[in-house]
């Protein structure tokens, strides 16, 4: 994936995972794990002596008619998610899916934004559909906004969601790539794991990655190594010349220790694929897939954190600027934005919900695996992708297409 993906969460509200993905760096600092449970905690004792806010339905949308068009990543909108909905409201759904961000954002612009009412796309990409007036504003009184946990709604405005003074997505998920390694071949020393691990030719078994997000984990590496210091990375999105100094060195170094690498990914698929039918011991993933593999291997395959961080990445929701079924869209939001919705997600992708209260309606094995892998640490210490400056992409393209081509 070229636009990156796939914000912070509690671990007494989870907020669950997909894929995976355009500005400055400071925002992921103020992400920190106690000013998410601050806001976190407001919305527990809300939902506690109250209920979350009701999801609001306009009388339009309450009408057995009309259809919705939505253009998803391929694991955020479930068959039980669609059938719940349109047995609520009456309104048919068809499901379009891509599987990257330049995927989504092509289908759009070819569409000049009709063709869809509703798009997830990664907060990093909004620039380049704010450019193209691909969105348009969300009405905020018509939506439950209540039932958001009040700390990722504040974040979304600092990593892009808004626009013009106007805000035109709203969070839905959230998740991270990190390390999948099969522990029945792979120690898994707990807090010890590296990006570099990845590269060591003492592997036990070969490597699963994804080019593009792998050089940016070197670069957070040999910053935090001190061979490289790039103020955790922040340096990149500050200039392109910085960006190239980082890029240079961590393409030269993922030239060099090559060897292991048995197969790139793109998509959740070819993660499964690489795990499962290449015989692939650790790589780099996101954290659905890899919660995934780790229940269906009943906890042989295990998702970690690394000491540099997890890359952390925010999806919102947006209405096109074309839609053409806009009642619909909003009755649709509203219905993605409750604790059974979310968690309908987030139970069969492995990704995070944005919606406060899921952590009631998750199945054991899901909070289980989440429980292990976001640790106090662990999300203290998450890189969180920001907005594309306008060089990110091209020069990236660049170094990838290096390294592949070695």
């Amino acid at each position: 994936m070229t636009i990156e993906k796939k914000t912070a969460v509690s671990k007494q509200i989870v907020l669950n995972s997909t894929q995976g993905p355009d500005d400055v760096a400071g925002p992921r600092q103020r992400l920190s794990r106690r000013s998410v449970l601050k806001g976190m905690a407001t919305t527990s004792v809300i939902s506690c002596i109250g209920g979350l806010a009701p999801a609001i339905i306009s009388p339009q949308a309450r009408a057995s008619s009309g259809e919705l068009n939505i253009l998803s990543w391929p694991d955020y909108i479930w068959p039980d998610m669609i059938r719940s909905f349109e047995a609520k409201t009456g309104i048919r759904v068809r499901l379009s899916t891509y599987g990257d961000n330049n995927d989504a954002l092509g289908r759009l612009t070819a569409e000049r934004g009709k063709g869809f009412d509703l798009i997830f796309p990664s907060v990093t990409s909004a620039g380049h559909y704010y450019s193209l007036d691909l969105l348009q504003p969300l009405a905020e009184n018509r939506l439950a906004l209540g039932n958001i946990a009040p700390t990722m709604l504040a974040s979304s405005l600092e990593l892009g969601a808004t626009h013009g003074g106007k805000r035109y997505l709203l969070p839905f998920a959230w998740g991270t790539e990190a390390i999948t390694l099969d522990s029945a071949r792979h120690d898994d020393p707990d807090g010890e794991l590296s990006y570099l691990d990845l590269w060591q030719p003492e592997n036990p078994g070969p490597v699963t990655l994804r080019p593009s997000s792998a050089l940016i984990a070197l670069g957070l590496a040999l910053d935090y190594n001190g061979e490289l210091p790039s103020d955790r990375m922040a340096d990149a999105y500050r200039s392109e010349e910085k960006y190239r100094q980082i890029l240079d060195r961590a393409t030269a170094f993922a030239i060099n220790h090559k060897q292991n690498i048995r197969s790139y990914w793109h998509s959740t698929p070819e993660i499964l694929s690489a795990f499962a039918q290449e015989g692939c011991a650790i790589g780099q993933t996101w954290d659905g897939p890899g919660l995934t593999l780790f229940r269906q291997s009943k906890g042989r395959y295990r998702y970690r954190m690394p000491r540099e961080g997890g890359l952390a990445w925010l999806d919102p929701v947006g209405i096109s600027a074309g839609a053409g079924n806009l009642e619909q869209a909003y009755a649709f939001i509203n219905h993605l934005l409750t604790p059974e919705v979310g968690a309908m997600m987030a139970n069969q992708s492995g990704y995070n919900s944005c919606v406060a209260g899921t952590e009631a309606y998750l199945l054991p094995d899901v909070r289980e695996a989440y429980n292990a892998t976001y640790t106090r640490e662990a999300l203290d210490n998450l890189w969180w992708w920001q907005v594309d400056p306008p060089y990110w992409l091209a020069v990236r393209q660049e170094y990838v297409k290096r390294f592949m081509q070695a």
